[in-house]
This record gives C-alpha cells, sequence and structure tokens, in this order.
C-alpha cells in the first residue's frame, strides 16, 4: 500500500465504495423479503388463531347451556333421560354466525344431533371426508382429551361437489356422554391471508423500488464526488511534487501559483509550506555565498597571526621555565629548615596542651566531687519523702482493704437467703404437689428457684473463696512493704551518709592535683613563647622562597598552557578553513535570486 500511488488507493476506495453499496442493497433488499414472508406467515398464523378460538368459545357456550339441563336433572325436575332431549333439541336449534351449527355423537359413534337430519340415531364412526379420511372417529377421539382437540378435513357444501377445507372443534361433556362439535370451512381465511399477502408483497415491492432508486442517486453522487476528488488530488499532488522536485534540484527561484497558495484545506497548508520554505532556504542560501569569501579571507589572517603568536609564546616559557629552577631550589632549602622548626614548635604545643588538659581534667573532676555530693544529700532527702509518702500510703491502703471483710459478711448473709430461698421452693413444691394439675406450672417455677438458689449458693462459695485468697494477699503485700520501709531507714540512710563522706575526700584530692597541673602549665606556655620567635622567621624566609617558585612555576605553567591553547586554536581555524571551503563548494549548487543576494550583501 505503501509503494501505490494516490490516484490508484484512490480507486480503490471508489471500489470499495461500490461493493459496500452493492452489498448493502442485496442485505437490504434481502431483508425486507423475509420480513415480509415473516409477516405473512405471522398474519396467517394470527387469523387461523382467531378461528380455532372462536370455535372452541362456541362449543364452551354450547356445553354451559347444556349444563342447566342437567342442573334439572340433579334438582330432581327431570329424568336423565327428559334432561337429554330438552338438551338435544336446544342443540339442534342453536345457530352461531351466518351457517355456524353444532353437533353431538356419543363415544360409540352414535349419533345425537345433527340438524335433524336422517343421519340421528344412527352409527357414523366410519363416516369418511372426499379423501378417505374417518374424520368422525378423529373427531370423537380428539374431543376425549382434556381439554378437547381440533381436526381438519374436506368436504363439499351444501348443493356442492367441490371438497373444500373445513375445521372443527369438540369436546366431551361428561354428564350426557356426549362428543359435542361445530365446525366451519377455512377457505375464506385462506383468501384473507392472500389478500393480506398480496397487501404486503405490493408494498415491500415499492419500498424495494424506491430504496434501489435512492441507492443508485446516491452511488451515482459518490462516484461523481469520488471522482473529482481524485482528479483535485491528484492534478494538486503532481503540481506539489513537481515544485519539491525542483526545491531538491537547488533551483530556489520558483514559487507557487496565487490559485494555489488561497487554498483553505490541507493542500493549500502545505504549498504555503513549502513556498515559504522556498523563501526561507533563499535568503539563508543567499547569505551564506555573499560571506563565504569573506570568511574564508579572515580564517587565512587569523591563522597566520595565530603561528606568530606561538613562536612568541614558547620563547617566553623557556626562560620562564630556567626561573622556576632556580627558585624551587631555594625553596627546598627553606623548606627543610622550617620541617625542623616546626618539629619542635610541635612537640612544645604537645606539652603546654598535655598541661591544659591535665588542668581542664582536674577542673572536671572537682566539679564531678561537688555534683556528687550534692546529688547524695539531694537523693538522701528524697529517700527520706518517699519513705514518708509510702507509709502513709501503705496503712491508708491497709486500712482500705478490710472491707474485703465486709465481703465475706455479705457472703455469709448472701448463703442465708440462699438457705431460706430453698426452703421457700421446697415448700413451693410440696403446695404445687398438693395442688395436682393446676399446680404444675407454679412446680416448675419453684424448680427453677431452686436451681437458681443452688446456683447463687456455688457462687457465694467462690466469692468465699477469693476472699480468702485476698486477704492473704494483702497480709503479705503488709508483710513486704513493713520490711521495706524498714530498709530505706535503716541500710539506705547509712549508704547515703558514706557516699557523701567519699565525695568530700575526692573532692579534697582533685585541688591539690589542679595546684600542680597549673605550675606545669606556665612553664611550658614561656618554652613554646621562646620557640615561636624563632619558627616565624624561618617561616618569613621559606614563604618568600616559596612564593616566588610558585609565582615562577605558575608562570611557566600558563605560557605552556599558552602555547598548548595556541596550537588547539590553530588546529580549530584549520578545521573552519576547511568547513568553510567545503560550506563553499555545497552552497554553489543552489540557484537563488540574485536582487536578495545583493541587499544580504550590501548588508552585511
Amino acid at each position: 500500500m505503501k509503494n501505490l500511488k494516490m490516484s490508484v488507493k484512490l480507486s480503490m476506495i471508489l471500489v470499495l465504495v461500490f461493493i459496500m453499496v452493492m452489498g448493502s442493497g442485496f442485505s437490504a433488499i434481502k431483508g425486507m423479503k423475509t420480513i415480509s414472508s415473516q409477516a405473512d406467515d405471522a398474519l396467517e398464523e394470527e387469523v387461523r388463531n382467531q378461528y380455532d378460538e372462536s370455535i372452541r368459545q362456541q362449543v364452551d357456550n354450547a356445553i354451559s347451556m347444556l349444563d342447566q339441563y342437567y342442573a334439572a336433572y340433579e334438582a330432581g325436575e327431570c329424568t336423565l333421560e327428559e334432561a337429554k332431549k330438552q338438551g338435544a333439541d336446544m342443540l339442534r336449534e342453536l345457530r352461531y354466525g351466518d351457517s355456524g351449527y353444532f353437533w353431538a355423537d356419543d363415544t360409540e359413534g352414535n349419533n345425537i344431533v345433527l340438524l335433524g337430519s336422517d343421519t340421528e340415531g344412527t352409527n357414523r364412526m366410519g363416516t369418511k371426508d372426499g379423501n378417505g379420511y374417518e374424520m368422525v372417529k378423529d373427531i370423537i377421539a380428539v374431543g376425549q382429551q382434556p381439554d378437547g382437540g381440533y381436526c381438519d378435513y374436506v368436504f363439499p357444501k351444501e348443493d356442492g361437489t367441490e371438497n373444500l377445507p373445513k375445521r372443527s372443534y369438540s369436546r366431551l361433556y361428561e354428564p350426557f356422554g356426549w362428543v359435542i362439535g361445530t365446525g366451519n370451512y377455512t377457505d375464506y381465511i385462506d383468501e384473507i391471508v392472500d389478500g393480506e399477502k398480496q397487501i404486503v408483497d405490493d408494498t415491500r415491492n415499492t419500498w424495494i423500488t424506491r430504496m434501489v432508486f435512492i441507492t443508485v442517486i446516491l452511488f451515482l453522487i459518490t462516484i461523481v464526488l469520488i471522482i473529482y476528488i481524485i482528479i483535485d488530488t491528484t492534478g494538486w499532488m503532481k503540481k506539489a511534487v513537481g515544485y519539491a522536485q525542483k526545491l531538491e534540484s537547488g533551483d530556489m527561484t520558483g514559487r507557487s501559483a496565487t490559485g494555489r497558495l488561497k487554498r483553505k484545506d490541507e493542500f493549500g497548508i502545505l504549498e504555503r509550506a513549502l513556498n515559504s520554505m522556498a523563501g526561507t532556504f533563499d535568503q539563508v542560501l543567499g547569505g551564506v555565498k555573499g560571506h563565504g569569501v569573506e570568511l574564508a579571507e579572515d580564517v587565512d589572517a587569523v591563522m597566520g597571526h595565530l603561528n606568530e603568536l606561538n613562536d612568541e609564546i614558547s620563547s617566553v616559557s623557556a626562560a620562564t621555565q630556567e626561573l622556576s629552577a632556580s627558585m624551587e631550589e631555594t625553596a627546598a632549602s627553606a623548606q627543610q629548615i622550617e620541617t625542623i622548626s616546626h618539629q619542635i614548635e610541635t612537640v612544645s604545643k604537645n606539652i603546654a596542651v598535655r598541661a591544659q588538659d591535665g588542668a581542664e581534667k582536674v577542673v572536671n573532676i572537682h566539679q564531678r566531687a561537688e555534683k556528687a555530693k550534692r546529688d547524695t544529700e539531694s537523693n538522701y532527702q528524697n529517700a527520706k519523702n518517699m519513705k514518708a509518702e509510702i507509709s502513709g500510703s501503705l496503712e491508708q491502703a491497709l486500712e482500705e482493704a478490710k472491707v474485703v471483710e465486709q465481703i465475706e459478711v455479705l457472703a455469709q448473709s448472701i448463703m442465708g437467703i440462699t438457705a431460706q430461698t430453698n426452703l421457700l421452693a421446697l415448700n413451693a413444691s410440696i403446695e404445687a404437689a398438693r395442688a395436682g394439675e393446676a399446680g404444675k406450672g407454679f412446680a416448675v417455677v419453684a424448680d427453677e428457684i431452686r436451681s437458681l438458689a443452688e446456683q447463687s449458693r456455688g457462687t457465694v462459695e467462690n466469692i468465699q473463696q477469693v476472699t480468702q485468697k485476698v486477704t492473704g494477699a494483702v497480709q503479705n503485700l503488709a508483710d513486704d512493704s513493713s520490711r521495706l520501709l524498714a530498709f530505706v531507714a535503716e541500710d539506705v540512710s547509712d549508704s547515703f551518709h558514706q557516699f557523701s563522706d567519699i565525695a568530700d575526700a575526692y573532692n579534697q584530692d582533685a585541688a591539690d592535683v589542679n595546684e600542680m597541673v597549673t605550675d606545669f602549665s606556665a612553664i611550658s606556655e614561656e618554652l613554646l613563647a621562646s620557640i615561636d620567635g624563632v619558627i616565624q622567621s624561618i617561616n618569613d624566609v621559606s614563604k618568600a622562597s616559596n612564593e616566588g617558585a610558585n609565582g615562577t612555576n605558575e608562570i611557566a605553567q600558563r605560557a605552556s598552557m599558552i602555547v598548548q591553547k595556541s596550537e588547539d586554536v590553530l588546529s580549530v581555524m584549520n578545521e573552519v578553513g576547511k568547513a568553510s571551503g567545503e560550506m563553499r563548494e555545497m552552497v554553489q549548487k543552489f540557484t537563488i535570486t540574485e536582487k536578495k543576494s545583493q541587499e544580504k550583501t550590501e548588508e552585511k
């Protein structure tokens, strides 16, 4: 698909539209024929169902009318034979519609009612229709089904010889043992169905004709529109491709026609973009061609200056390197003297620092001894206060724990109530037994009360056991608390006094050590001050030598860097010269508007 021309693709779309239209038309016509056929079948089924329902209702009406005669028999107003005779006379005279009537046969085939004809009283079980079908036999058979049944056969009309279709419905009337039936010719149904089918077919054919006509018109319009689009698209594409090929060859002088630039669709947008691109390239390439020669001459001049500058910098770099070597030797000697002086200074500073650290540590020891003494006195006072608080709280807790004894008293009271309840339940059971049947409900209540009393006794016994355990635990707590308070009052207080004495002795020792460290620190400071003077003098000499050496080295390094950078710039300029020549050769193949080129040159 990617390699096909636009005209071929559009032609394929046209063919696809034709196939879609034709396929849709054939599918629609086929669907309409199918729908009309289904409508004909549904119409015929509806008409025949209406006919079946009509004759069934007529038989049901006749049977309901026979019920009144059988009801008279059951009421004793007449005999069964009289009721049957009255019912037969009613059926014989009963009519509906233009020619609807009823007949009745017993289950053996003996005719009871048939329009008062000679057939009445005879057996017609073997009667056949025009096609040899024993219709009466099937009418009686289907009539004995629970809901009755239908039967189809052919029979000529009165005063006629042609066999025409008839359809009957029959149902058994059990009180008399009769199969009541009715029916009629159904040829008129075929006429109705054929007429309705003809109307549906005419309507279908009319709509098919209209649809075909509309489809053809729309298809022709679509073909014309697609052909126009193909012609317009391919024509513009040929022009656009020719314009693009002209730009590809390097000719920037051409421009799109004004008519093509005014189009509002995507083609117009593309045409304007190509036109704008050609104008932009024309300006850019004109400027590049105008200044290509100037750029090449400037590059040659810069390269000449860079070569001269590179030679001068190389001479300066060599002289600077020789000076740097002499300064480095002087700096090395000064560095050795400075190193020895620094070692002496380091040792002196270490002595002074150690002395100062010792003094600070002695001060810290003294401060910790003072803090330890204060903390000991504070902890001793806190212990005394805590002992007094715990003693008071313990006495109050022991006093409150005596409430457990009241629980024991309450448990004894509940046990007494339980015993009384048991006795009351027993008396109630005795009274219920005396009351006999009337006291059964009260006996159940008495049993439940006795059961509740037994459960209460078990619960009270558990409460007494728990109370005894709680009382023992409280007594143990009181004993342990008393021993703890005695330990705090005696052993802990003595320990606090001993610790306070130790802190005083520790503090005195710290004061003596502090005095000795102070004297040693003063001597170290005097020694360090003397050494600092010597080191300062050596540092001045070393600093001057190092600065000279560093300055010289830096000059040499910078000179080397300048030489390197100059060589790099020279290399870059060589590349620029090559690129300028290549660019000049590349733009020579483009054809541009000379006027624009001259304007760009004058502006530069």
